[in-house]
């Protein structure tokens, strides 16, 4: 941008971030930087803002092995926790599952044993 002497211009930077970026899951920052050393140049920023949408969970993949639940999820997901429910009735009573996730082959891994009796529903949730 290249405004006139005391005026100001406006430029808007709308950035998409993938799940494979490995930059993904860090915080995110505004760095201004004034690249105009020149002696008698003058450089001022107003009303800088950083934004963001809603935080999407990934998909959580959930197969059976024998007797329990492998669950799955992107590597590039990080900071999510596995919560679980026994009914989906209006309040869910969503808890933390309590499982350890380890991270191998691009994928957070947890194991879940099966209910002895009922059912259990799953869910990632941002902290």
């Amino acid at each position: 941008l290249l405004p006139g002497e005391g005026l100001f211009l406006s430029s808007t930077v709308r950035v998409n971030v993938a799940a494979s970026n490995p930059f993904g899951g860090q915080q995110l920052g505004v760095r201004l930087v004034n690249l105009n050393s020149a002696p008698g140049i003058e450089v001022n920023w107003d009303n800088v803002r950083l934004e963001h949408g809603p935080i999407v969970p990934p998909t959580l993949a959930v197969t059976r092995s024998d007797n329990a639940l492998q669950l799955a999820w992107p590597a590039s997901a990080s900071g999510f926790t596995i919560f679980s429910a026994t009914n989906l009735t209006a309040p869910v009573n969503w808890q933390p599952a309590g499982l350890t996730a380890v991270q191998s082959n691009g994928q957070f891994r947890a194991t879940a044993p099966l209910p002895s009796a009922g059912v259990r529903f799953f869910r990632l949730q941002w902290p």
